[in-house]
């Protein structure tokens, strides 16, 4: 029952360091000042740790744990697979998803697809719905996403204001200022 309780603490308190990521300062690009949103580095090198130390840790289990029959040896591999496949990917996704925002649009980038750039003028919804994901929309179906934990998010805020065409504020604004309540912005 402690352990379980340690576990749960320990979760809650990873997403309140994550969460915090939020209101520290943006990153620039220093040739076009567009502010750089992306993954705090504590969740990269997270996704990293348990890509790389979850199979390790499993794999010495497997010389450590005596086992009824030959088969079983196998679970404790596969389990490992899993966590190199669930981590690697999320870590892959972490360390390469970013969005930048710029004064002419957003521009998405992607781990394995190129950049998809978002003009202001082409902006049509804004969409709030899951409670962590905030989207951009275009009706040709680009979008640009803003996530609660990305590092600068609240810095993004104003900007979406100023840069927003005036019937996205007048239809979506109330999700915009729900977004904006959420990462402090």
């Amino acid at each position: 029952m402690v352990g379980g309780a340690v576990v749960a603490i320990s979760v809650v308190l990873f997403f309140v360091i994550l969460r915090s990521a939020a209101a520290r300062p943006g990153r620039r690009d220093p040739e076009t000042g567009e502010l750089i949103l992306q993954c705090s580095p504590i969740l990269v090198w997270t996704m990293a740790a348990i890509a790389v130390g979850m199979p390790l840790v499993l794999g010495a289990l497997c010389f450590v744990i005596p086992f009824k029959t030959p088969e079983q040896v196998y679970i404790p591999v596969v389990m490992g697979l899993c966590f190199l496949l669930l981590g690697g990917g999320l870590w892959l996704w972490s360390s390469r998803r970013r969005t930048r925002v710029g004064p002419r649009g957003l521009t998405s980038e992607y781990a394995l697809f190129g950049p998809q750039f978002l003009p202001w003028d082409q902006v049509t919804k804004v969409d709030f719905a899951s409670g962590q994901e905030f989207w951009v929309r275009a009706k040709d179906g680009r979008k640009a996403m803003f996530w609660i934990f990305f590092e600068g998010v609240a810095e993004a805020v104003p900007l979406l204001r100023e840069h927003l065409p005036e019937e996205v504020l007048r239809k979506h604004g109330e999700t915009l200022e729900t977004f904006a309540s959420r990462v402090g912005g």
